[in-house]
């Protein structure tokens, strides 16, 4: 009679170093910051800021990163939740 072994769920794939893709990580942040920050000195340069009013500097600033990080939501699978009741601060 022919043994019947117990099913065994799959294990999942481990990354061979989880520093390293952590490290990556930091990496790519410190430089996405490295060149928006940048960026904004450099937005401010071209459009002569003695012209333009503060508030409208930022919120123009505001008006473009809003949609990008929802853009960059939807890519990255991220849900995202507006509601009209605040939820509260515990």
């Amino acid at each position: 009679m022919a043994k019947t072994l117990p099913l065994q769920a799959p294990r999942p794939a481990r990354p061979s170093t989880p520093g390293a893709n952590q490290s990556l990580k930091v990496v790519i942040a410190f430089a996405l910051v490295y060149v928006f920050w940048g960026s904004t000195y450099l937005a401010i340069g071209m459009t002569s800021a003695e012209r333009i009013p503060p508030f409208v500097m930022c919120a123009l600033r505001f008006a473009i990163a809003g949609p990008l990080m929802l853009v960059a939501c939807a890519l990255f699978g991220r849900r995202v939740r507006i509601s009209r009741v605040p939820k509260p601060c515990v």
